[in-house]
């Protein structure tokens, strides 16, 4: 297992269980003591945990998510199927919102041939869509945050309401069958005046994002055209949404859409 990947899957634990026992984990991913250690020194920073001699717990008074750097190199197997398959609804002509997020950002690297205008409040997005001479490129305004690198502020959403465009790629955290959720509210406030400027709302989420909740809702299931997912989603969780909305996968035998 990567170091990535690790840290990720302890600060998961670190939020379902909010305490973590140092001896616990060595065991349980099979590393030495000090490693683990490292593990929680670096959420720690992140003002994701507190650290104690004999483990840590969640930090609650910060309910925020891990770092843009921390989650890039999970599951990138998977968010490249999702975005192959957003990627099928893009036109020629077309002026198209990219949301924040290691998801949404995989979709960017397939638009490099198509005449579209994109939207953005993604700097990772941003360094890779200035490269496309193609693409017509209008980059939001605001507040930068350093977890989500990208835009976030009373001015994002400003910027954003003074747009009308077609479709709108949506990250998320979490969906539950009652909607899309986020860590923090002001990331939600802006992701809600992206959908409100779109004709067309995608929402971009990975198999292990599915009934996961946190602290903001975003917006109702209802509210999206569709979720895009990867082939790992299981067939009953796939079969239970679909029954919400419909649901997109890259894999063959799940390939409908209501």
């Amino acid at each position: 297992m990567s170091l990535t990947k690790r840290r990720m899957e302890i600060f998961n634990l670190l939020q379902k269980n909010k305490a973590v026992e140092v001896n616990e984990l060595a065991k349980r991913f099979q590393v030495s003591t000090m490693t683990i250690r490292r593990d929680l020194n670096m959420l720690e920073k992140q003002g994701l945990a507190i650290t104690s001699y004999g483990g840590a717990r969640l930090n609650m008074e910060h309910n925020i998510e891990p770092s843009f750097s921390l989650k890039s190199d999970l599951l990138v197997e998977y968010k490249n199927e999702i975005a192959v398959e957003a990627n099928r609804f893009i036109q020629d002509g077309d002026t198209i919102l990219i949301d924040t997020g290691t998801t949404p950002l995989q979709l960017c690297r397939y638009l490099q041939n198509k005449r579209i205008i994109v939207l953005t409040n993604s700097l990772p997005a941003i360094n890779i869509l200035q490269a496309f001479s193609k693409i017509q490129l209008i980059v939001a305004c605001g507040q930068y945050n350093d977890i989500s690198n990208g835009w976030h502020s009373a001015m994002t959403i400003d910027f954003f309401k003074q747009f009308r465009i077609d479709k709108a790629f949506l990250g998320t955290q979490g969906i539950d069958h009652h909607g899309a959720y986020i860590a923090g509210m002001e990331e939600a406030q802006v992701k809600k005046a992206m959908m409100e400027s779109a004709r067309q709302s995608f929402l971009l989420c990975d198999h292990t994002k599915f009934n996961q909740t946190l602290l903001a809702k975003y917006a109702p299931l209802t509210d999206f055209d569709c979720i895009i997912t990867d082939s790992q989603l299981d067939r009953v969780l796939y079969d239970e949404y679909s029954k919400i909305i419909p649901l997109i996968s890259s894999s063959r035998s799940y390939q409908s859409r209501k």
